[in-house]
């Protein structure tokens, strides 16, 4: 049988889910808006936008625009309107440009039909970077340090994070688990290997070695429209990844 080890708060999430509601039956003042826009060195800059009601949390009421109810966003001169699509933890509404140069402007409107509309949140796209170590596919000993540098380095207007996603399987049990890191833009961060495995280091799914993905964020946090009465965040990310492998036991 197989067998699957994760955070017991994903599983609640999954298993209770959200609740959603037509934004018409909802006034602007009582929603709150997370707005992501992200670039990952492919040359597109994705926009996703959740609306919740009110304070919002793993199980908020998820908005699902109605009545006319639109999100729209501007950069460098062009506009997309957003489109709805059903993801693991709820309602999101998605586009996508297709440049991601550093310091453009990215505005995301929520037009209303009859109510309010919040039409200025706004940030600017960080700086890019490129992972420069480890190599791709490069296997660490189980109690090895995994250095992760990136470049170029040195900004001071943004927040660093480096995510460790593990991934462990021997064909008959998995085992996932996460861990995040804020880190200085200094241009490296190193954390062993024996950190990353925690409590799977024992578990069977461990043995055979982990895949691991090691993502890497630069974040800027932009201007929420004030409308949204129940707060929330825009934020602009230039993300990197790198996916390396942790050995068997011997």
């Amino acid at each position: 049988m197989r067998q699957l080890t994760a955070c017991f708060t994903l599983i609640l999430v999954i298993v209770t889910g959200g609740a959603d509601t037509e934004s018409e039956n909802v006034k602007t003042t009582g929603v709150r808006a997370e707005i992501e826009v992200v670039a990952n060195g492919s040359g597109n800059t994705d926009i996703d936008v959740q609306l919740e009601v009110g304070s919002g949390g793993e199980l908020a009421t998820q908005l699902e625009l109605s009545n006319g109810d639109s999100l729209i966003a501007y950069a460098n001169g062009e506009e997309r309107t957003l489109t709805k699509v059903n993801k693991l933890l709820g309602i999101h509404y998605v586009t996508t440009f297709n440049f991601d140069s550093p310091n453009i402007e990215f505005r995301v409107e929520l037009l209303r039909n009859n109510d309010q509309s919040a039409p200025n949140s706004t940030v600017l796209l960080p700086d890019p970077f490129a992972i420069t170590d480890p190599v791709g596919n490069e296997v660490f000993a189980r109690n090895a340090d995994i250095l992760t540098t990136w470049d170029p380095q040195g900004f001071s207007d943004h927040s660093m994070k480096v995510v460790y996603e593990l991934y462990c399987s021997n064909g008959n049990s998995i085992s996932t688990s996460r861990t995040e890191r804020n880190v200085s833009d200094i241009g490296q961060y190193s954390i062993n290997a024996v950190e990353v495995l925690g409590s799977l280091a024992n578990q069977p799914s461990s043995q055979s070695g982990c895949d691991l993905d090691i993502i890497v964020s630069r974040t800027r946090y932009g201007n929420l429209d004030p409308n949204y009465g129940e707060g929330g965040y825009i934020k602009a990310s230039q993300k990197r990844a790198r996916t390396v492998r942790i050995a068997p036991v011997q």
